[in-house]
């Protein structure tokens, strides 16, 4: 017998959604070739096959009422399915699909496996202590939790203030479609930077903007690209206002979300890929992403990142606060082509090596597997 499988997620619209969504739509079209799996989203395709099934959430447009909206569609979705699934997978780290992993696993008696993506949630006030609360019961109860690396863990446990048993954690290392992230002959002469990043304080972008000043001075042909969603509308207003206090406004560029089929075209398209995230991450997609590229990544050792960099090797490490020497890491980049060629294409070498995409989807399937087949 099958596998039955419940997940989680705001849109499940293929590779077109921007960055997690469109991986976890990746993850589950390729874990439902062996498993029969139901997705609960607000956005989904119309189209789906025998062990695909996707339920749609009504969404209200009213902000006043929208949250609370959707925190009784997702869970009355869950008690609703109950007949259609053994397993709960919390796949995204929230507090509404934690609420939603404690109904099943507690009222309705389901397994509960957790993927650990991060070491916090994105809520400030009463919405932290809410989620930290939440976290702590989910994780006490999971079956079993998923992480990318052991730190993690270690850093859950230490935001959290609990002690998760070893016991019930395993390991797996995300791995990304190497099919679809590859160099291409799209190469462009100009100094394009890019960061692929939400846009929320955990990301330090402030002190990659600082970095800018100091290239300009060597290299005044650049332009950094800062991609992806705005989470903290009062972050990236601090972040206007530091650019246009830099007086940088003509070399820094935010371009919102792109699709995820068309993100290949920028990773390509850019000569340096940067991040310089505080904390709080399990693993940046978007940095292995780059790697299978073929670019030369400047990154900030979170996660799983410092497992897999050889600074100045495959990439480069630097602290997230140093401008200055983000800025010098830039610069000799941008000076040196064959330097900025060899370390890209080892750093594709690595991603080949230690993110392999079929490894991953083969190692979800035996976790759910071992977890059903457990008393």
């Amino acid at each position: 017998m099958k596998p039955r499988i419940l997940v989680h997620s705001w849109s499940f619209m293929g590779i077109k959604d921007p960055n997690l969504d469109s991986r976890i739509y990746e993850e589950l079209s390729d874990l439902s070739r062996n498993i029969s799996i139901t997705v609960v989203a607000e956005n989904t395709l119309s189209n789906q096959n025998g062990n695909l099934s996707l339920n749609k959430i009504p969404q209200n447009s009213l902000p006043i009422i929208q949250n609370l909206f959707r925190f009784f569609g997702y869970s009355l979705a869950t008690i609703r399915l109950r007949k259609k699934y053994d397993l709960i997978f919390v796949r995204t780290l929230n507090l509404l699909f934690l609420f939603c992993g404690i109904i099943a696993k507690k009222i309705l008696q389901k397994k509960l496996v957790i993927w650990l993506s991060s070491s916090r949630g994105r809520h400030n006030g009463i919405g932290k202590k809410i989620y930290c609360f939440l976290a702590k019961q989910a994780l006490k109860n999971a079956n079993i939790v998923a992480a990318s690396s052991e730190q993690v863990i270690i850093d859950t446990e230490n935001f959290l203030r609990i002690k998760i048993e070893r016991q019930s954690t395993i390991i797996l290392k995300p791995g990304i479609n190497l099919s679809r992230f590859k160099p291409r002959n799209n190469h462009s002469d100009k100094n394009i930077l890019l960061c692929v990043a939400r846009i929320n304080e955990m990301k330090g972008l402030e002190y990659l903007i600082k970095a800018i000043p100091y290239v300009t001075k060597s290299v005044p042909d650049i332009k950094l690209r800062i991609v992806g969603q705005i989470l903290d509308k009062s972050y990236f207003r601090k972040l206007n206002g530091l650019v246009s206090k830099l007086k940088c406004k003509k070399f820094v560029e935010f371009t919102g979300p792109i699709p995820h089929d068309q993100i290949v075209n920028e990773y390509n398209s850019s000569k340096i890929f940067l991040l310089t995230a505080i904390g709080g991450e399990g693993q940046s997609n978007a940095t292995l992403e780059a790697m299978s590229c073929e670019k030369p990544v400047v990154v900030t050792p979170i996660g799983t990142i410092q497992e897999l960099i050889n600074d100045g090797k495959n990439g480069f490490i630097v602290n997230y606060n140093e401008s200055d020497i983000i800025a010098q890491k830039i610069i000799t980049l941008l000076k040196n082509k064959q330097q900025r060629e060899e370390i890209g294409k080892a750093a594709r070498k690595t991603i080949e090596d230690k993110r392999n995409w079929n490894s991953f989807v083969m190692g979800l399937d035996k976790v759910f597997n071992n977890v059903l087949d457990s008393t």
